[in-house]
């Protein structure tokens, strides 16, 4: 799914804290551009047009590009096998041309993240850390984790389209999941617990998704739900229901728990990662009350308050 793994990104929010990040960072991307960028999908393009027709395609993409790149996709968690890249890519070719125009359009479009999510949060310099263009082989669209002592964001291209459609709003997912990284800058204590309560979670992602809504107020639920539609569309007693579970769980711990309610694959009563939602209309209750930095920089007690009590009005519809 779109969205983060919860444990990897909880995984890469203990490395900030635990690591100076700055010129280590910068040291180990080697070839940053402005706002720590680093394109490395540009070698894909041409030996993908030249392999079009050939017989071993698999084979000539694989030593023509994935290999090359092995050790930016291991530092992401994709296995570059040939197995791996045929059964994505019949299914690339559909969107190829797609995900080569979001590319030429996505450095103006981080350009323009960076510069205003800069304004609104002074403190945080999100160029601090890598920030990889690539293939993710449908994998993710965004996603943090921790590779060698360095704390790189990968950003697949082909993911953002697959999930999120050839006119992705880039702006949401971006201010989300910079956000992430600096609540774990400003609130280690909170953000950086190995095995969170789902309240937690809870918080983190709520106001994740509730700063990118206020950082981009074009944007529809839809879009600030990073288009899952099913999400989106979840009914009023749905909401209400899952609520009063989340209430009976608030202090879990267990994995179980946290797929319940965050997990992409979860099967059950209520949409996959309701969670978010939950969290979102938690964190609009709020408005006025803290600003989007101030969110940021609540402590655990007061957050576990603010979680029950926007659950149990949520519960009472």
């Amino acid at each position: 799914m779109p969205s983060l793994p919860v444990l990897d990104r909880r995984a890469a929010l203990r490395l900030i804290a635990a690591s100076p990040i700055g010129l280590p960072l910068i040291a180990a991307a080697g070839d940053l551009a402005s706002g720590g960028l680093t394109d490395r999908l540009a070698p894909f393009w041409p030996v993908y047009d030249y392999t079009r027709q050939n017989e071993d395609r698999v084979g000539e993409l694989r030593a023509g590009y994935f290999l090359p790149e092995k050790k930016l996709y291991s530092g992401a968690g994709i296995t570059v096998s040939k197995l791996r890249i045929d059964s994505w890519l019949s299914d690339f070719d559909g969107i190829a041309e797609d995900v080569r125009r979001l590319h030429a359009r996505f450095p103006a479009a981080w350009a323009r993240h960076a510069a205003h999510f800069d304004k609104v949060f002074p403190d945080f310099r999100v160029s601090t850390a890598p920030i990889y263009l690539m293939l993710s082989l449908g994998d993710f669209d965004a996603h943090l984790e921790p590779n060698k002592g360095v704390l790189p964001l990968f950003i697949g291209l082909d993911g953002i389209v697959q999930y999120h459609g050839a006119q992705a709003d880039l702006a949401v997912l971006l201010d989300h999941e910079s956000y992430h990284l600096y609540q774990g800058q400003v609130n280690p204590a909170l953000a950086l617990k190995s095995r969170p309560p789902l309240f937690i979670t809870l918080w983190m992602e709520g106001t994740a998704t509730r700063v990118s809504e206020l950082l981009n107020p074009q944007a529809n639920s839809l879009a600030v739900l990073l288009n899952d539609a099913a999400l989106a569309a979840a009914a009023p007693d749905t909401i209400r229901r899952a609520a009063q579970v989340m209430i009976d769980r608030i202090d879990a711990v267990s994995e179980k728990d946290e797929d319940r309610f965050f997990g992409a694959g979860h099967e059950g009563p209520e949409p996959a990662r309701i969670g978010y939602l939950l969290g979102l209309l938690i964190a609009r209750r709020l408005t006025g009350r803290y600003s989007p930095a101030a969110l940021a920089r609540i402590d655990g007690p007061a957050v576990r308050e603010l979680c029950l009590e926007g659950l149990t009005a949520i519960a009472r519809g």
